[in-house]
């Protein structure tokens, strides 16, 4: 066998495996056009048939059409609608254009009022700068005028308090002058009922006091109840009694803070002298 014939053969068994291949291939896409058309009843293997679906679909474009004509109707009363809408908006538009001039030309009128303000603003707030200045000013003098005013009046009311105490020492004073004066003037009818004066010692007068005998010694020494605490001293003369009975006098020759000793003159002695005799002083 040569080559070429070799070839061939070869050749035509390729062909005749891809041949073979294309009759598997128009049998598998073999199908029943018949049930593919007709078919009313579908399964998962046959599908609904063509002219069943292509009723449905008509009945689907039919109901689709009835709602895009009614759906028409509503976009074309929406668009009336719309129109009137509009029609009113552009009437509204115009209004507020009319509005917004008259807007405009008041703003504008605003405008030379605000800077009017302003400047009124501006002078007012110097004003006020200069008022509070003022006003600080006003403040210190105030408080200074209160310290010195409160300064002034502590001093009235010390000097008030001075016055008052001077004139309730002078009426204490007068008061007391008088009863000095009483006192001297009782002082002198004394003085000159006992031929005294002013003048004359008091050293050796005794205080007013009285006491008793607590004990009498031999030697005419006897012992009273009063002593220095009372005012007594030696030199100091008592007389002594016993009831309405005058009995002698004494003359102190030592004294001691709560009993002294005293002797019986003998020239001035009426009677015995005894434990509990009353001693005074002669007024």
């Amino acid at each position: 066998m040569t080559l070429l014939g070799k070839i061939l053969t070869v050749l035509i068994f390729v062909m005749s495996i891809l041949f073979m291949g294309f009759a598997v291939a128009v049998y598998a896409t073999h199908r029943n056009w018949h049930d593919l058309v007709e078919n009313p009843t579908p399964s998962s293997n046959r599908p609904l048939g063509l002219r069943h679906q292509l009723r449905n679909q008509n009945e689907v474009r039919d109901e689709k059409q009835s709602q895009l004509d009614e759906t028409r109707k509503k976009l074309a009363m929406e668009r009336a609608s719309r129109r009137q809408a509009l029609s009113g908006l552009e009437t509204q538009r115009q209004e507020l254009i009319t509005e917004l001039t008259q807007l405009s030309e008041r703003n504008a009128g605003l405008v030379i009022q605000q800077r009017a303000a302003t400047t009124a603003l501006d002078t007012a707030q110097t004003n006020l700068q200069r008022l509070k200045e003022e006003v600080e000013k006003l403040r210190a003098d105030i408080r200074s005028t209160q310290l010195d005013r409160d300064s002034q009046f502590q001093d009235v009311v010390r000097k008030t308090d001075l016055l008052n105490q001077a004139e309730s020492a002078i009426k204490l004073m007068e008061q007391r002058e008088k009863q000095l004066a009483a006192q001297v003037a009782r002082m002198t009818a004394v003085l000159g009922k006992h031929d005294l004066s002013e003048f004359d010692p008091v050293v050796d007068i005794p205080p007013r006091l009285e006491g008793e005998v607590v004990k009498v010694g031999s030697s005419d020494m006897i012992e009273i109840s009063v002593g220095l605490h009372d005012g007594l001293r030696k030199g100091h003369q008592l007389d002594v009694s016993r009831g309405n009975r005058y009995l002698g006098r004494i003359i102190i020759v030592e004294s001691f803070p709560d009993r002294a000793v005293g002797e019986i003159i003998p020239e001035l002695r009426k009677g015995r002298i005894r434990r509990g005799d009353r001693v005074f002083t002669k007024v």
